[in-house]
């Protein structure tokens, strides 16, 4: 028993130098290129990191936001011309300045209608830029904003933000234009409402050149369920005035044709 104790502490002995000898060697050994590699890629699966190209994989940007974006930013420094009265715009005139950047500003737009009618542009951002740029006071730019309406499906918003701010604008020229786009939004009888009530305050209080040609041209707006509110609106318009003749006519086309006259 007490030498098979005594060859048992020999071989213990001996393991622990073999251990103690690895230890030395490993330490001892160079630093090499492949000898640090070799220790990476020796750890277990567990801890080695995941490759870097998996890692910060992300989705594909959308190019469509990619040009939205890239337009906002050329718009957002043509606007600024507004109010920085510093960019190289003609100002011969005090009000050339202000007329030449919603020239440059309703190109720029106008460039971004065309891009839509490509689907090159996201629609979110799209309407975010025309409810933006429909609400500066000038008719260049206005004009834009609303072909970019043009392109993008109907609702009650884009319907209120066009009645707020082209139809109550003095305007005869967006007027005409703001009527063919309302065209579209005559299939909801809510909305329908919300632009009698808008051509309504256009006829009696708005502009006379505005006025006149909402009058002449709401033909198309005209139906069984809402003439009668015209005809109503005739008595609250002033007699000799120019809307009040063109209103008239227009109603008498409308019932002239469903007659079939």
């Amino acid at each position: 028993m007490k030498l098979f104790s005594i060859s048992l502490l020999i071989i213990i002995s001996c393991l622990i130098y073999i251990i103690s000898q690895g230890d030395n060697d490993e330490h001892s050994r160079p630093v090499t290129k492949t000898y640090v590699a070799a220790k990476l890629f020796s750890k277990p699966k567990a801890q080695m990191r995941a490759p870097a190209s998996i890692v910060e994989a992300k989705s594909p940007v959308d190019p469509r936001v990619q040009s939205s974006v890239a337009a906002l930013e050329q718009l957002s420094q043509v606007e600024a011309c507004y109010t920085e009265q510093s960019c190289n715009f003609p100002d011969s005139d005090p009000r050339e300045y202000d007329l030449m950047v919603g020239k440059k500003l309703k190109g720029q737009l106008m460039e971004l209608y065309d891009n839509a009618l490509d689907n090159k542009v996201d629609e979110i951002q799209l309407s975010n830029i025309a409810h933006h740029y429909i609400q500066l006071p000038d008719g260049h730019v206005k004009e834009g904003a609303l072909m970019l309406f043009s392109t993008i499906p109907p609702n009650e918003d884009n319907l209120e933000a066009i009645l707020k701010n082209i139809v109550a604008y003095h305007d005869a020229n967006l007027m005409k234009k703001a009527l063919i786009e309302l065209q579209r939004y005559l299939d909801n009888p809510s909305w329908g409402a919300l632009i009698f009530n808008s051509f309504r305050q256009c006829l009696l209080n708005g502009s006379h050149f505005a006025s006149k040609q909402l009058a002449k041209s709401v033909g198309p707006f005209l139906n069984d369920q809402n003439i009668g509110l015209y005809e109503n609106l005739l008595d609250h318009l002033s007699a000799g005035k120019q809307t009040k003749q063109l209103l008239a006519d227009s109603i008498k086309k409308y019932k002239k044709y469903q007659s079939g006259g």
